[in-house]
């Protein structure tokens, strides 16, 4: 096979001394070849955002994103699970404003939707999203702090179990309790809902102090963490601490040196041993001074200020791989960074060096302009540096900023039990994999699972048994080291599953009484349950519905007769009209396929209707009376097994192009 296909990227900047526009339009076409790439991958958008100062003391955005993916849809009937159209925009916007000279507000808000249409059966589905963000940036006297508050909402309009809401709070502060010691602290807290009282909670708090050494332009810094994830699927909390000592600073002018010692303690009930680790890194760097300093416009200066005297501020900024804040050997330097002190800009030159002349002397602040970094890289803990400027005074100072990664892989089934990850092997669906003990987690789809926006260091990647099917057994660790360093910031980890498969024995006997005889093979062959509704078995008679326990009489058989038209084992459709699922023994376990979940009753029967002209079992479970807010969920079956739902719902999903759920019927 043979195809021709095209990627591009086009735009514009425009500069302003009281902002920036940016304007451009892609297209990512990595191949349609169904067997290797995604189809779903092809994308083109256009994107345009941009930052204005209307008011001395107020800053405005705003920006708009419009985008397609799955351009070519007639080269995806050609996979083995065609995937939908899909397209979207969104709308974003904000204000900052200057509320003191040394505090500023910030509010955004993004508003959004989605919409996408399957290739061949199934239904289209569209959501809408929405976020809304406040925080708050203060320098009180000799402190410095943060607090941000974001709500994040995403509503499937056709399937509520599609829907989100995700509340985020962080705070930071940073103190100088005298001019050689400071105090820091940091909490966060994410708590993320997917509706009827499921949801997963994330907290982190942590705290420290470093303390100058007397007579030595050097620092001891101690530092503690402490992290609490709950668990989606066994609500369980999964704890993470660490502790952190270091010495860091200047021996002379040109010569640094970095002490750092961390430990990391992150229980697993998979690994034995101690669950903490250790890791110790000493540094002594000797800089040779190259190149040259990019020099910022100077800020006006009055005669009053000129007598008083005035001052240099310069510094830099490096990619922080270690992130230990220090700017090690091998750290390169980041060319075009945005940095701020008071109504002054500046940016980082090929050198990663940038300087402020002519600054008045008092306290002043340097700052990194967090808004306008690059989106490959995290800000550090600390943003903003407060100096005591003298006259005639140079100051430096550094800021590290953290490289992001990925960290992606596969989770696959091993059919040819050799234990390894082979390239066409069966995918597992739904699988949660999550990283560093739970600070994140993702679901498995087509067997692929990817954590963007890693920061540089190492990680661990762990799949939850908990989330495989039954019988399923992973061959290797269930967690992976996953470090991602400067020469490899993305890595790749797959694990491998095998699954025992059990099935369950049937004997299927012809109908007491009447009718023509079976074979003799028919009576006595014991006979694997059908998976899912269907014809009877060629070569069995079927009549009305009766049970006889005849023949050896094996424990783990179950004996059925199906009357006409189904498979053994599965029960007949309602009635056309009924809404109610079909009869069943009351002491017989029995499993269901979820297809969708819909407010509107008229809508949900007419999902019914569609799948019993098809020749599915379905019908509509209406909201109970103690919660009549509930949703109308449309359901295939009863099946007896999970096995045989989850083969119904694995081939809807090929169908459809949507996930399904397997549910135990009350």
């Amino acid at each position: 096979m043979r195809e021709r296909d095209s990627s591009y990227m086009a735009g514009a900047n425009w500069l302003h001394s009281r902002g920036w526009l940016q304007l451009n339009a892609s297209r990512f076409s990595p191949g349609e070849f169904p067997s290797l790439n995604n189809p779903l991958q092809d994308r083109q958008g256009v994107f345009a955002a941009g930052e204005y100062d209307v008011f001395p003391r107020a800053r405005v955005s705003a920006g708009w994103e419009t985008f397609r993916s799955n351009l070519e849809p007639e080269q995806s009937l050609a996979s083995t699970r065609p995937t939908p159209e899909s397209s979207g925009s969104r709308g974003f916007g904000g204000v900052r404003v200057q509320v003191t000279p040394r505090s500023a507000l910030t509010f955004r808000g993004e508003r959004g939707g989605r919409d996408s249409r399957p290739i061949g059966f199934g239904f289209p589905s569209d959501s809408d999203t929405g976020a809304w963000s406040g925080e708050w940036q203060a320098a009180i006297r000799q402190t410095n702090a943060f607090v941000r508050y974001s709500v994040r909402r995403n509503v499937e309009r056709l399937n509520h179990s599609g829907s989100y809401d995700q509340r985020d709070g962080s705070a930071q502060l940073f103190a100088n309790v005298t001019r050689t010691s400071q105090v820091f602290g940091t909490a966060m807290l994410t708590r993320t809902e997917v509706g009827l009282g499921e949801g997963s909670t994330y907290w982190q708090a942590g705290g420290g102090t470093q303390i100058r050494v007397p007579n030595h332009d050097l620092w001891l810094r101690a530092e503690g963490n402490a992290a609490r994830s709950m668990d989606l699927l066994t609500r369980n909390f999964v704890p993470r601490e660490s502790l952190g000592f270091g010495l860091n600073g200047q021996l002379s002018r040109r010569t640094t040196v970095a002490l750092n010692i961390n430990l990391d303690r992150s229980p697993s009930p998979s690994l034995s041993g101690s669950p903490w680790i250790s890791r110790s890194i000493l540094r002594v760097t000797r800089a040779l001074p190259t190149g040259s300093v990019r020099v910022a416009e100077g800020v006006r200066v009055s005669e009053s200020v000129a007598r008083r005297g005035t001052g240099t501020v310069s510094g830099s900024v490096f990619a922080d791989w270690n992130a230990n804040g220090v700017a090690d050997q091998g750290e390169n330097s980041l060319e075009g960074i945005p940095l701020r002190l008071g109504s002054g800009h500046s940016t980082t030159g090929r050198d990663g060096q940038f300087a402020f002349l002519s600054v008045p002397v008092g306290v002043l602040e340097v700052a990194l302009d967090t808004g306008a970094l690059p989106v490959d890289f995290d800000p550090p803990p600390v943003t903003a540096v407060q100096l005591q400027l003298s006259r005639g005074d140079s100051k430096h100072v550094a800021f590290g900023l953290i490289p992001l990664g990925a960290i992606h892989g596969r989770v696959i089934r091993d059919v040819n039990g050799n234990g390894k990850a082979d390239p066409n092997e069966e995918p597992i669906e739904g699988a949660i994999v999550i990283l560093d003990g739970g600070a994140r987690s993702e679901q498995a789809r087509r067997g692929r699972y990817r954590f963007d926006s890693v920061r540089s260091g190492s990680h661990l990647v762990k799949l939850l048994v908990e989330s495989l099917p039954e019988g399923a057994r992973i061959a290797g660790d269930a967690e992976v080291p996953a470090p991602l360093t400067r020469e490899a910031l993305t890595t790749e980890i797959s694990f491998v599953v095998a699954i025992e498969k059990r099935p369950e024995i049937r004997k299927v006997f012809p109908p007491r009484g009447g009718g023509a005889a079976t074979t003799a093979g028919a009576r006595t062959q014991p006979r694997i349950a059908s998976a899912r509704p269907s014809a009877a078995s060629p070569g069995v008679r079927t009549g009305p519905a009766t049970a006889e326990p005849i023949g050896s009489g094996t424990k783990s058989s179950t004996y059925v007769s199906a009357p006409r038209g189904t498979a053994a084992g599965v029960k007949p459709p309602p009635r056309a009209g009924s809404t109610a699922p079909p009869d069943r023994a009351s002491d017989s376990p029995a499993f269901a396929v979820q297809v969708a979940a819909l407010s509107d009753p008229l809508r949900a029967r007419d999902v019914v209707n569609e799948l019993k002209a098809t020749g599915m079992p379905a019908y509509l479970v209406s909201p109970p009376a103690a919660d009549p807010d509930a949703p109308y969920r449309v359901r295939l079956g009863p099946y007896s097994t999970r096995t045989a739902a989850q083969e119904i719902a694995s081939a809807m999903e090929k169908k459809r192009g949507e996930k399904l759920w397997v549910t135990k019927e009350p």
